[in-house]
């Protein structure tokens, strides 16, 4: 009888060591994903969305990136800059002081707010 409570105790506590360690994996893996995923969403905003800076040159209006400086568009008017944002980022967000928010979502046409949801 004592050895099957000594065999029991011990059992007991591999049991109570292995749900503590996969508690301490589960809670570890968790925070790994978390870190992971948060890259990959401050990738894809960094790569998708756009803040524009406007410029205009003998009436000619361009698009830059504001954080970046890239070039993004150039056109007569604003028809014509959509048009060209829209070839050349068909999955983009752009976002314009001013102006508001334009994307595929939004029909290409500039809204003030936009529900998150509706654009990724």
């Amino acid at each position: 009888m004592e050895l099957l409570l000594d065999w029991f105790a011990a059992f007991s506590v591999g049991v109570l060591a292995y749900l503590a360690y996969r508690k301490f994996y589960l809670k570890r893996l968790e925070q790994q994903i978390q870190q992971v995923l948060q890259e990959h969403v401050q990738k894809f905003l960094a790569e998708s969305v756009h803040s524009i800076k406007e410029e205009q040159h003998d009436g000619v209006t361009f698009w830059y990136d504001e954080h970046s400086g890239a070039f993004l568009a150039q056109g007569a008017d604003e028809v014509q800059l959509i048009e060209n944002i829209k070839s050349r980022f068909p999955s983009h967000i752009f976002v314009k002081e001013g102006a508001g928010v334009l994307a595929r979502d939004t029909g290409w046409a500039w809204e003030e707010t936009v529900k998150v949801e509706s654009i990724i």
